[in-house]
């Protein structure tokens, strides 16, 4: 189709003064026709004249439907509306002119012989122009030799869509009257409430035969007569031959019964056998069995013609229009036509038509039809439903699509609902990780400035969280696990992206039920955590063991240790030196003093790192220091304090211990003067609460006891502490055995939604002399909970707002019926009716 023909809502903008009316050349109910000269071009046109002085009437439907279905309908084989014009009271349709109609033509032929080259181009170009308007939802419903139009070259187009529609419209039933009578249908003679494109394919094959014969085949004089003479020719239709004819309204038991005639010596025999068998499938009875136009382009019949010659080819597929709205003639016609409502009901049906036709043009909703008869008058309930109707056929012919789909602005604006709630599900799975984590920034090293998330300094990074505790399959519910791992998931791979650590740490209890989980169990818990947990080329994953992962210390067994420390090459004790810096991974469950096998490898192991750093400070030398003592490859560590990793926090009695603030460079220096305590606030929302500060603890349950604390600090003299367990944050100071020196212990909270008041993790800039701390606050799951909560009924209303303003109309309209039927000067207008 040509760009010309595609913008199809685009008329040409002329005045009546550039027409000279030439002759009049037909004269119709609602208007005249003229031959005219258009005084710009020179070219020669139709002007179709319509009267809208009709007060009881206002602008014919007819007249609007033309309009609004030619705007669309651009086709070689369809007659081109060239402009639409409105002056004095009248309407005016400008067409190309077209020298005679199909039925002059066939007048004078009579005598004759067509030749069948002629009857196969009229027949084809017919059925170009019905499978275009039958692909765009338009069924025709008038189609007859009158308005069937040709020129001089013998191109054939099709005319008046007066009474055409656009089928998927909802309406509740279609009209009986339409098609003139000798094209008509049989199941529109039959009382069939609704019927589509197949009466425009059995009016094709009327027209079909009357071009073979230059007569017609049924010319009946009455409905009845017209149904006898189709039984006549193509036989009484039955059960068999038509599967629900008996239950249509117009059917009766006393119609006579036919066997029917040869269809080939009905029409006398004027087509061959290919013209005969396209025939009789377009005049089958069953609707759904007759011929479709495209099924008829595909037809033998057509097989030897040279289609090259005609003016316009088959569309390949359906085509999907654009929505046009109602241009300033279809307003002023549907302004016309309210305006002509003369009876006093004219009030509340004023206002459901501006109702209706605002939810027409908002969100292509469907065509209101008229009240049951007793609500309002019959004459001013069919002029307002005609009205709507004639209007919603205009704003949905180019939006309606098949009866099984959505018009297109409903499929567009269903399909920005889903991406409305697909952008906040988004936003709240996704993005919202980053709104929170682009906050947090590297603590810089004392002297130096705030880290960008990613910038490089001499210090290292780590990235240090507590108790995943990955849910299992005994106590963990599978939403609750869902929702909690996927939110640790994106928290950690977020601040990953974000923030490039070269080391994270995570502080026992991985899984929460690996203790009691067997083989298979904890194999699936494993390949859980290193999805979710997974780290990138160059950054270095360490974690220490907690109770969760292998048990208490009375229950812990051999197999549950050594199938963790497998999965994660972790002894009970590890020394681990990174950028200079030393890390000191201890199993806490293994310093309880209870004898238990483990706490035996423990300490041995612990010996042995606690030599490797007195060694390294040159605290212990000879054979305590050489090759073989040292192990590893002989290499010391540097020589620097470690930072001891545990997953149980050191002997406390409660939580009242804790600092309320801390120093961002602990362990450096402080100036002259300078008071370290009143600079980074930590306690807060993931704090334990006052009524839990005074709670005692319990050594060996809640926090290592007191021996096995300074058992460990003796060993390693660690400079700092990070540890977890109890799920609340805490910064403490404490001297370690024999008062050496003192030390700073940070105990992280939960890292999953466990901690729902404020769940955070912390990123650590550390160097062999100097530190800093800062805490990361993950998204709060109210906010996320808020968020959905507000979020999805906001869009769903904004979803819902055409079928709530439809609701205020149907009440508007029922109220305003209500009302004017109450009034007093109702009988008098209904004697006027």
């Amino acid at each position: 189709m040509s760009a010309a023909q595609s913008s199809s809502s685009k008329l040409e903008k002329w005045a009546i003064e550039d027409f000279s009316k030439i002759e009049k050349i037909g004269e119709g109910t609602y208007g005249v026709v003229y031959k005219a000269r258009n005084n710009r071009n020179q070219k020669i046109m139709a002007l179709k004249k319509i009267r809208l002085e009709c007060q009881e009437e206002g602008m014919p439907s007819t007249a609007v439907r033309e309009v609004s279905l030619l705007k669309e309908l651009q086709h070689p084989n369809i007659v081109c509306l060239e402009s639409v014009l409105m002056q004095e009271g009248k309407l005016y349709l400008v067409f190309e002119y077209l020298t005679m109609d199909l039925k002059k033509y066939l007048d004078n032929q009579r005598g004759r012989t067509l030749i069948p080259e002629k009857t196969r181009s009229f027949m084809y170009q017919l059925l170009q122009g019905l499978l275009f308007c039958h692909t765009r939802r338009v069924v025709h419903r008038d189609l007859k030799p009158q308005n069937i139009l040709l020129d001089e070259r013998g191109v054939i187009k099709l005319a008046d869509f007066g009474l055409a529609r656009a089928f998927g419209v909802p309406v509740r039933v279609l009209t009986h009257e339409v098609v003139t009578l000798w094209y008509r249908a049989p199941e529109i003679l039959l009382g069939s409430p609704r019927y589509s494109c197949p009466v425009d394919m059995w009016s094709m094959g009327c027209i079909f035969a009357e071009i073979a014969m230059l007569k017609p085949l049924f010319h009946g004089d009455s409905e009845i007569d017209q149904l006898f003479r189709i039984f006549r020719i193509l036989g009484t239709p039955t059960e068999d031959t038509w599967p629900g004819v008996t239950s249509m309204p117009e059917y009766k038991q006393m119609f006579p019964t036919w066997q029917g005639l040869r269809l080939s010596s009905a029409i006398e025999n004027r087509l061959n056998d290919e013209g005969m068998d396209l025939l009789q499938k377009l005049l089958i009875y069953e609707p759904s069995d007759r011929c479709n136009a495209r099924e008829a382009l595909e037809h033998a019949y057509f097989s030897g013609m040279d289609k090259s010659a005609m003016p316009a080819r088959t569309p390949e597929k359906v085509w999907r229009p654009q929505r046009a709205a109602l241009n300033v003639v279809e307003n002023m016609a549907l302004q016309q036509r309210l305006s002509s409502l003369h009876c006093i009901h004219n009030r509340p049906v004023l206002l459901l038509l501006l109702l209706t036709e605002a939810l027409d043009r908002g969100s292509d909703r469907a065509a209101y039809t008229a009240p049951e008869s007793g609500t309002v008058p019959d004459s001013c309930a069919a002029v307002a439903a005609d009205a709507v109707s004639s209007t919603s056929t205009t704003s949905s012919t180019s939006t309606i699509a098949s009866p099984s789909r959505p018009p297109r602005r409903c499929r567009r604006r269903f399909l920005t609902l889903l991406a409305l709630l697909g952008g906040l599900a988004a936003f709240c799975e996704y993005l919202i990780y980053y709104a929170a984590l682009l906050a947090c920034t590297w603590p810089a090293l004392p002297g130096e400035s705030p880290l960008a998330p990613t910038s490089r300094s001499d210090g290292v990074r780590v990235m240090l969280l507590a108790d995943t505790h990955l849910l299992g399959w005994r106590q963990g519910h599978w939403f609750d696990k869902l929702r909690r791992e996927w939110q640790m998931e994106r928290a950690f791979q977020t601040s990953l992206f974000l923030h490039r650590p070269q080391v994270v740490i995570i502080l026992g209890d991985l899984f929460d039920e690996g203790k009691w989980a067997d083989d298979f169990e904890f194999r699936h818990h494993l390949a859980r955590f290193r999805r979710m947990f997974r780290v990138p080329d160059g950054t270095r994953l360490l974690v220490v063991a907690g109770n969760h992962d292998i048990g208490f210390h009375y229950d812990v067994t051999q197999h549950k240790v050594d199938r963790f420390e497998a999965a994660f090459h972790l002894p009970a004790v590890q020394l681990v030196s990174i950028g200079g810096v030393n890390f000191v991974l201890a199993n806490s469950v293994a310093f309880e003093g209870d004898g238990c096998f483990l706490c035996r490898r423990a300490r041995v192991e612990l010996a042995a790192v606690s030599n490797r750093l007195r060694c390294a400070f040159g605290i212990r030398l000879g054979d305590a220091c050489s090759e073989e003592a040292l192990g590893g490859g002989g290499q010391l560590p540097p020589a620097t304090a470690p930072i001891l990793l545990t997953h149980y926090p050191l002997a406390r009695l409660d939580e009242s211990a804790c600092d309320t603030v801390a120093s961002p460079a602990e362990g450096a220096a402080a100036a002259p003067g300078d008071s370290r305590d009143k600079v980074e606030i930590i306690d807060g929302e993931d704090s334990a609460p006052a009524a839990a500060r005074q709670t005692r603890l319990r050594p060996r349950w809640d926090c290592l006891s007191a021996e096995a604390s300074d058992t460990l600090a003796e060993a390693v003299r660690p400079r700092l502490a990070f540890v977890g367990h109890t799920h609340w944050s805490c910064r403490r100071r404490l001297s370690l055995a024999g008062g050496l020196r003192n030390l700073t212990e940070y105990t992280l909270p939960s890292f999953s939604w466990r901690n729902i008041n404020s769940p955070s993790f912390l990123l650590l800039t550390v160097s062999g002399g100097a530190h800093s701390v800062a805490k990361c606050r993950m998204p709060r799951e109210s906010t996320v909970i808020g968020l959905y909560t507000y979020g999805v009924p906001i869009v769903l209303l904004w979803f819902l707002w055409p079928c709530l303003l439809s609701l205020a109309a149907s009440v508007c309209w029922h109220c305003a019926s209500f009302f004017t039927a109450q009034a007093p000067w109702r009988q008098a207008d209904d004697k006027h009716l």
